[in-house]
């Protein structure tokens, strides 16, 4: 049972049950409107009966009571072009003998729509009966109503009312409708002895469910009914039905009506529904003439491009050398490892290898715990030495607990994780680093909280060594001027560039031609397998008439370098808090360039500081800097001073971000770059 049944049920025996759990009263009792729910089924000609089609309703039902009665109702409506409704209802039955005994007729219009599928009616409904069954009940007034068939009395009564019924999936779910009403109902006629003056009058209340399936073939419907009568009370009925499908000639009827809270007499109902279709037939759409095909095709369009004629390929081969901050820093009172440290798990770090690490300092620092212990891994007789440190101010002041507990956060992941022998790692605890940063000032507190990673084995704080090819052009970008004589606008056109059969570069656009296209050359080609060949540059459009133009072609000469460019970079190893000396593990990274550096090779140190301190001393800091490092370069290598360029950037152009405390510790250096010509 798919979930809009299962719905439509729980719905139904929720009315049933709620209302079935009252008392029952003994109360005049609504003829049930048969299958009033599915007089408002939706048609695609937006109307709630199909437009111009005549339903001819048969029912035969039963009514239990004091007479139990067979009942015969014979149904016609129509639907007057979408606009008016009318209906017209006759009933029969066999209380004292079989015969005519009922009329109804009815008249509905929409009067607006409440929403999108969601139309609101008026209706006037008109009931007489004759006087079947004579009224010689002698006993209790009050119990008359139970004994006396409705459908047999003498007597009129009339009905106004509106119904409004929602077009759209209820509840979410499909082809699951609702619909609601409310209506007036006056007795004219009815000679009940226990029918006062103010009590001919009621108000009802009506709420209807429909399911449809199967391509609305089978549909299932729930009415009810509300009604509260004048200074006699109220009363609930529902009345379950369905409607099956035979074929699309006809449909069978079957319903019930249970008076739940009421005291009334059960209906049950069984018929046929014969539709007459009066709309008119359509007349069939005229095929179209056939557009003569023209003699003379248009003939194609032509382009007019114009670019720089040539550009310059030369290969890099850039090498850079990362410094290993050998400080893990905490937040204030914690012992936790912050969330921007790359953690593994053991899988993920026995694949872990230096050499895929990016190109980017901080990357390669939060990897710290991993590069330090994929290095033991691989060196098996060097030990480490972790020492903890607070920033000794407030909550962590001579808390040297917290300082144990750092370094044992970090000796846990490389036990743990990188699987190294916890016999090879010194735990120490101390309040501020043996060489704090400023004690005052926030910045300098954060940087005090840390871990220090010793070892007497440099090796295992080396240098992280990155390597990569690839192409440098210039011009870096060309501009395309483009140009056509079409007499109409562009719709598409593709740009492409070609070498010895090789696509370098290849992108098709919609919309108008520009008279400018901007060529990212060094984006393009920086990773292309290229030579000294030609390029063929290739232009085509198609305009809005589908007329393609004449492909234009032009040759860009290629001019390309026999000299490789090497470009090695250098990050010093951190200066310590306001110093310029060079110490020895810079010495040692200055010596990574001794290989390729030669007398006419173009040298530039950059320095650097953080932001702690004032501007001015900061800016001086990082000129001495760069000029202690210029020194020590000279001494250690054979440099024209003409290529050899020395300056200091203060704080004002940081390398990294002085948000974080290993940032700030990264911009306390100094940048070496080599930049040396070599043969191929």
């Amino acid at each position: 049972m798919n979930k809009s049944l299962r719905t439509f049920f729980a719905v139904s025996f929720l009315f049933i049950f709620v209302a079935s759990s009252y008392p029952q009263n003994g109360y005049p009792q609504d003829i049930p409107n048969s299958l009033n729910a599915f007089r408002f089924i939706k048609s695609e000609a937006g109307g709630y009966v199909q437009p111009l089609t005549l339903n001819n309703r048969i029912l035969l039902g039963y009514e239990t009571g004091f007479f139990p009665t067979l009942l015969l109702f014979y149904d016609l409506n129509y639907n007057f072009g979408n606009a008016v409704e009318a209906g017209l209802q006759l009933g029969f039955n066999d209380a004292d003998g079989f015969g005519l005994t009922e009329f109804n007729a009815m008249l509905k219009s929409c009067l607006f729509d409440l929403g999108e599928s969601f139309p609101l009616f008026a209706y006037f409904k008109l009931r007489a009966s004759g006087d079947k069954i004579l009224k010689n009940y002698d006993g209790d007034s009050k119990e008359i109503i139970k004994v006396v068939n409705p459908h047999a009395d003498n007597g009129t009564d009339f009905k106004l009312g509106i119904i409004a019924r929602n077009g759209n999936d209820f509840l979410g779910l499909d082809n699951l409708f609702y619909s609601v009403g409310a209506d007036f109902n006056y007795l004219t006629g009815r000679d009940y002895e226990d029918f006062k003056d103010d009590q001919k009058m009621a108000v009802g209340v009506n709420f209807n469910l429909e399911q449809h399936f199967l391509d609305d073939n089978f549909k299932l419907g729930l009415e009810n009914r509300f009604y509260s009568w004048l200074n006699r009370g109220w009363f609930f009925e529902t009345v379950p039905q369905a409607q099956i499908g035979l074929g699309g000639l006809a449909s069978l009827i079957l319903g019930v009506a249970i008076p739940v809270y009421s005291g009334n007499n059960y209906q049950v109902y069984g018929g046929l529904n014969l539709p007459i279709d009066f709309s008119p037939v359509p007349e069939p759409e005229p095929i179209p003439e056939p557009v003569p095909i023209p003699k003379e095709i248009p003939k194609d369009f032509d382009l007019f491009v114009s670019s720089v004629g040539e550009f310059k390929v030369e290969d890099v081969k850039f090498r850079e050398y990362f410094p290993l901050l050998n400080y893990v820093f905490f937040e204030k009172n914690s012992s936790s490892l912050p969330s921007r440290y790359v953690t593994l798990s053991k899988d993920e770090f026995s694949a872990f290898k230096e050499a895929d690490l990016q190109n980017d300092q901080m990357v390669i620092y939060a990897n710290i715990l991993n590069v330090i212990g994929n290095r033991l891994v691989h060196k098996p007789n060097v030990n480490v030495e972790l020492l903890g440190c607070n920033d000794n101010t407030d909550t962590e002041k001579g808390n040297t607990k917290l300082s144990k507990s750092r370094a044992e956060t970090v000796r846990d992941y490389l036990v743990n994780v990188c699987g190294i022998d916890e016999k090879r790692i010194k735990l120490s605890s101390r309040n501020l680093p043996s060489k704090p940063s400023n004690v005052t000032d926030p910045l300098g507190m954060e940087e005090n909280r840390r871990v220090e990673i010793l070892v007497k084995d440099e090796s295992l704080l080396a240098l992280v060594d990155l390597s990569r090819e690839y192409k440098t052009v210039d011009p870096e970008k060309m501009d395309i001027k483009l140009g056509h004589n079409s007499d109409r606008d562009i719709a598409k056109w593709e740009v492409k560039a070609v070498q010895k059969n090789r696509t370098l570069f290849e992108k098709k656009f919609s919309g108008p031609l520009p008279s400018n296209y901007e060529w990212d050359l060094a984006n393009t080609i920086k990773n292309q397998p290229l030579d000294d060949s030609p390029v063929t540059l290739s232009v085509k459009a198609t305009d809005e008439s589908g007329r393609n133009s004449t492909p234009h072609h032009s040759t860009l000469k290629v001019s390309y370098s026999q000299l490789i460019k090497y470009v090695e970079r250098v990050s010093l190893v951190l200066f310590d808090f306001n110093s310029s000396e060079v110490g020895s593990r810079n010495r040692d990274a200055l010596m990574k360039l001794k290989e390729t550096i030669r007398p006419m090779s173009r040298i530039t140190v950059n320095g650097y500081t953080d932001v702690i301190g004032q501007e001015d001393y900061n800016q001086k800091l990082s000129e001495s800097r760069a000029k202690s490092v210029g020194s020590t370069m000279s001494s250690m290598f054979t440099i024209s001073q003409n290529n050899l360029t020395v300056q200091g950037l203060g704080e004002k152009a940081p390398i990294y971000t002085n948000d974080l405390p290993e940032g700030r510790f990264y911009n306390r250096t100094c940048q070496v770059t080599n930049e040396t010509l070599l043969s191929k």
